[in-house]
C-alpha cells in the first residue's frame, strides 16, 4: 500500500492497537478535564482506560495478532493512563504540598521503571503459566484513584501519598 510505504507503523493498525490508542484518547480526554477543573467528568471518563486496556492483550491474544508493537504501544499508553494522569489527578485534587508531591513523582518514576523492566523481562514464567511479577500499573492506578477518593483531609496527604507509592513497588 502507498500509505504503509509513507506512514509504516500502518502496518501494525489492527483492533487491538485502536482499543490501546482508545485508551490513550481517554486518558487524554480525562487529562483535559482535570485542567479545566471539570474532575467530576474526568472520573467519569477514567475508568474507560481500565476497561480499554484489560480488552486490549485478551483481543490480541483471541485474534492472534499480538506483536511487539502492540507491547510497546500498551506500555507508552499505560505509562500514560497509569503513572502521568494519576499523579496529575492527584495534586489537582490537592494533593500538593512539597511532601505528596515528592511522594507522588516516586510513583510517577517507579511506575515509569516498572513498565520499561516489564519490557525488558517480560512475564516470568511458571509451570503452568506465565505472570506477572509485582504490581501492574493499571491497579497502582486504581489504589491511587480509590486513596484520592476517599482522603480528603489535608493531613491525610502525605499518608495517601504514601500508599500510592507503595502501590508502586
Amino acid at each position: 500500500m502507498m500509505l504503509e510505504k509513507a506512514f509504516p507503523p500502518l502496518k501494525f493498525f489492527n483492533l487491538p492497537n485502536i482499543i490501546s490508542s482508545s485508551a490513550i484518547v481517554c486518558g487524554f480526554v480525562s487529562f483535559m478535564f482535570v485542567a479545566q477543573g471539570n474532575l467530576r467528568t474526568a472520573l467519569f471518563i477514567y475508568p474507560l482506560t481500565l476497561l480499554l486496556d484489560s480488552l486490549d492483550g485478551v483481543v490480541a491474544r483471541k485474534m492472534r495478532c499480538a506483536s511487539e508493537f502492540g507491547l510497546q504501544l500498551d506500555s507508552f499508553c499505560d505509562g500514560f493512563n497509569f503513572c502521568i494522569i494519576p499523579v496529575f489527578m492527584a495534586y489537582s485534587l490537592g494533593f500538593n504540598s512539597w511532601p505528596a508531591v515528592g511522594l507522588l513523582l516516586l510513583h510517577l518514576i517507579t511506575g515509569i521503571w516498572r513498565l520499561v523492566y516489564y519490557c525488558l523481562i517480560g512475564l516470568q514464567d511458571s509451570d503452568s503459566e506465565p505472570y506477572f511479577l509485582g504490581v501492574t500499573t493499571t491497579l497502582s492506578a486504581a489504589i491511587t484513584g480509590i486513596t484520592g477518593a476517599f482522603v480528603s483531609r489535608r493531613y491525610l496527604q502525605a499518608q495517601a501519598s504514601a500508599v500510592t507509592v507503595a502501590s508502586g513497588y
